[in-house]
């Protein structure tokens, strides 16, 4: 999962620095909750986001390298390091013909080669800073297109908050049935992994639009996880042969095949 840091979102000025250090402390808590869910994917940042006001005078940048030296210094060191290296979203979006548009206070406004059109494009992950103005808690929609192709309205899951990374963490949860079964069916297929090993190829699975399921590959190995509390966002999983896969359910064998799971 890639995650972007959202340099839109501007916050009610801080009163203090106190105030500062907490945003970004939470800031840094979200990362690090989102962190085991991220796998693969990129951490981008907005080469703007150094401007953010905190505070009635004090910028991201001036927070990071200012006079004023927050304790956070984990904190400050992984904001750093994100600013010296990128990988910069805008960057990205600025060789791509695309359009994002957002209707927020009931108007419509453009956010091309923004960090939200980026989460757009990424499937990303959305980190506004705790108490920002324009970007609440909860999804955030926009209507999204590439080249000439029709717009699509896109729901970006959105993180203000540790919490909301939890909220949308996939849990694993072992079931008895498939603990020592030795059939081959999909039914009660004996589960190879630990559940801590489980938990993390959950983490870096992928779901299709129309299917509840979560489908992962591990060591060349096909696995499928099953919601059986989704409230809960619990999980059980098992290993599955291609070749049962193709002959039972070929719609999700040619979509794993495009991605190169399977031959």
């Amino acid at each position: 999962m890639h995650i972007l840091i959202n340099e839109l979102s501007a916050v009610q000025q801080a009163a203090n620095l106190a105030a500062a250090d907490t945003i970004m402390f939470r800031l840094g808590e979200s990362l690090r909750a989102l962190e085991p869910m991220r796998c693969d994917g990129e951490r981008y940042i907005h080469s703007t986001f150094a401007t953010r006001l905190l505070g009635e005078k004090l910028t991201v940048y001036e927070w990071l390298y200012g006079p004023y030296q927050s304790d956070l210094r984990d904190i400050r060191l992984l904001i750093i390091v994100l600013f010296r290296k990128g990988p910069y979203i805008d960057e990205l979006l600025a060789a791509r013909v695309h359009t994002c548009d957002r209707t927020w206070n009931n108007q419509v406004v453009s956010l091309a080669n923004t960090s939200v059109a980026g989460a757009a494009y990424c499937s990303g992950c959305l980190v506004s800073l705790y108490g920002c103005v324009d970007f609440p808690t909860g999804p955030v929609e926009v209507l999204y297109s590439e080249g000439n192709a029709p717009g699509r309205v896109i729901s970006i899951r959105h993180i203000v908050d540790s919490a909301d990374a939890q909220a949308i963490s996939r849990r694993y949860e072992p079931n008895p049935k498939h603990d020592d079964f030795p059939n081959q069916g999909v039914r009660g297929t004996r589960m190879d992994l630990r559940p801590e090993e489980a938990q993390q190829v959950l983490h870096c699975g992928l779901q299709f639009e129309d299917d509840k399921r979560v489908f992962a590959q591990h060591n060349k190995r096909i696995y499928v996880f099953n919601p059986h509390r989704q409230e809960a966002n619990l999980f059980h999983g098992y290993p599955v042969d291609s070749r049962e896969l193709r002959r039972r359910q070929v719609d999700i064998y040619n979509r794993l095949r495009n991605l190169g799971w399977v031959d």
